[in-house]
């Protein structure tokens, strides 16, 4: 008895979702006149659609006697591998992705937030600057004008040098903190 050759080509299947093609094996008889195959997923079923995994053997022999007779014999295995249970898989993965959305949308609400109050922070300090800068200016100004008017005052006898000197560094200290 003397088992017949086989070719194996591969193939390409779809399944009817769409999802990604799978590899097959075409396994095909070489020494009958006719050819046969029978496809089959050579790493299992389809993940994204939960397919049965489909696992094909194919066999053929021609058979000889004492008396010369020869017959062709031929046998064709196949097993179905599927799910009965998967243990909530099918209905988990929808929730799963409800909940990434979820946690999406929350994760940028935060950064929205956290972006808002960095803004709103960023503009108080900039409006307390501002006020800073304006009233050390007023100062400023404040001290001028009352040197000047010490000064007079020193030049009409109503104060002292002591008077004049003490506006003067009055108004050094005021450009200091300017």
């Amino acid at each position: 008895m003397r088992a017949m050759p086989a070719a194996a080509a591969t193939a390409c299947l779809s399944c009817s979702k769409g999802c990604s093609p799978w590899s097959a094996t075409v396994v095909a008889s070489t020494s009958w006149k006719r050819k046969f195959g029978i496809y089959f997923p050579a790493n299992g079923a389809c993940s994204n659609c939960n397919l049965p995994d489909l696992t094909a053997k194919c066999v053929a022999r021609t058979m000889f006697s004492r008396s010369r007779h020869a017959w062709n014999q031929g046998s064709v295995v196949a097993a179905v591998t599927a799910p009965v249970y998967d243990g909530g898989l099918a209905a988990a993965q929808p929730q799963q992705g409800k909940e990434l959305t979820t946690q999406s949308r929350l994760v940028l609400d935060m950064v929205r937030n956290q972006a808002r109050t960095a803004a709103t922070a960023a503009w108080v300090s900039n409006e307390g600057a501002k006020a800073a800068v304006s009233a050390a200016e007023s100062e400023v100004r404040a001290a001028g004008v009352a040197l000047a008017g010490v000064q007079r005052e020193g030049g009409g006898g109503q104060r002292t040098t002591v008077d004049v000197l003490n506006a003067q560094q009055d108004l050094v200290s005021a450009k200091a903190r300017r």
